[in-house]
């Protein structure tokens, strides 16, 4: 089924539906929030816009597929130690499967992409330190959405 393109935020947009509707995490972003915002928030998820890929058809340069990366921040760990360091490594841990599953669950596209796909390299978790000293995980991931051929 051929869907029509509208625009790579348009799918971004789409991408932040497909994760809030899921309720795994207490904030998803379409756009990288002054990190001030997050503290305190566990489980977050950002998606943000990678690029475009082109496909050359004719004198026309049509977008091929938007590349998003996909970035879940946990609190590492609280002060007050209701929050542990294994906490936090279970719960990232979680929310890789639940990110694999949301894409999978939606190859097939939405009503902006005809296909979503991980781009083949590994995620990245690293360790993050907020203002004021408070600790994250951050794991990231990239994904396409493929458009329809000719899309314009």
């Amino acid at each position: 089924m051929t869907t029509t393109f509208q625009s790579r935020e348009a799918v971004r947009d789409e991408l932040v539906t497909l994760f809030t509707n899921n309720g795994s995490w207490q904030e998803v972003y379409g756009y990288a929030p002054d990190l001030n915002e997050i503290i305190g928030k566990t489980p977050v998820l950002m998606v943000r816009s990678r690029g475009t890929a082109q496909d050359m058809a004719g004198d026309e340069t049509n977008p091929a597929s938007y590349q998003f990366a996909i970035t879940t921040w946990v609190l590492a760990y609280s002060e007050d130690g209701n929050w542990t360091s294994a906490n936090a490594e279970d719960k990232i841990d979680e929310l890789d499967k639940v990110v694999r599953q949301v894409i999978r669950n939606n190859a097939g596209g939405g009503s902006n992409a005809d296909q979503y796909r991980f781009d083949p390299a590994q995620s990245e978790v690293r360790d993050v330190i907020l203002q004021g000293g408070v600790p994250y995980m951050v794991e990231s991931r990239l994904i396409y959405a493929d458009l329809p051929r000719g899309a314009v």
